[in-house]
């Protein structure tokens, strides 16, 4: 499944769609129907799955004192959010290209640039990386997963530096980028 953010026009169609639609199959995959809540009872969805939760930024919502999910459970759903993160960043590395191309500084696109070229390649390599660990580790450890979440922060802010002021607006790829740090605070960070 992917989020469809290769151009930068396709982001206006909706605001954080991408990576919320991702979040609720991540949830069905794990718990057909249901909600993995992390081990605290709080879990995380759109306002669109969750309408009776009052919604917060971008679309998301929040349940509290829910019954904390299994460690299984758990691992299964820390792994489809790694997984859901990649496919968020490996379109928007697409979206940072498209724009990228199409601005220019002192003659020349600013992808042109040898240090910009040097940064996304930096970001493609940490997707990249991850998608090695998530073969050879599969769900792995808390520990594991949590480094693994931490290493595509590291890449999404990259990104985001990228995109400049883009990344912060609301029709941007960086709502997602930002709800991925908030998705992976709650459930990857927490422990019981």
């Amino acid at each position: 499944m992917t989020t469809q953010l290769s151009t930068p026009d396709a982001i206006e169609l909706g605001v954080a769609a991408g990576y919320l639609a991702l979040l609720d199959a991540a949830h069905d995959r794990v718990v057909p129907g249901g909600l993995v809540a992390n081990p605290a009872g709080i879990a995380i969805a759109s306002a669109r799955r969750l309408p009776d939760a009052p919604p917060t930024r971008f679309g998301l919502a929040v349940v509290r004192d829910l019954a904390p999910a299994e460690p299984d459970t758990l691992a299964a759903f820390g792994a489809e959010l790694l997984a859901a993160h990649r496919t968020l960043l490996r379109d928007t590395i697409d979206y940072a290209i498209a724009r990228l191309d199409g601005r220019t500084s002192a003659g020349t696109t600013l992808l042109n640039r040898q240090l910009v070229q040097g940064a996304l390649a930096e970001v493609a390599l940490a997707v990249r990386d991850e998608e090695t660990r998530a073969e050879l580790e599969g769900v792995a450890n808390a520990a594991a997963r949590r480094y693994r979440f931490h290493a595509l922060r590291t890449a999404n802010r990259e990104l985001l530096r990228l995109l400049g002021a883009r990344g912060f607006l609301t029709d941007s790829p960086g709502v997602d980028l930002h709800l991925t740090e908030v998705a992976g605070s709650v459930y990857l960070e927490v422990t019981a």
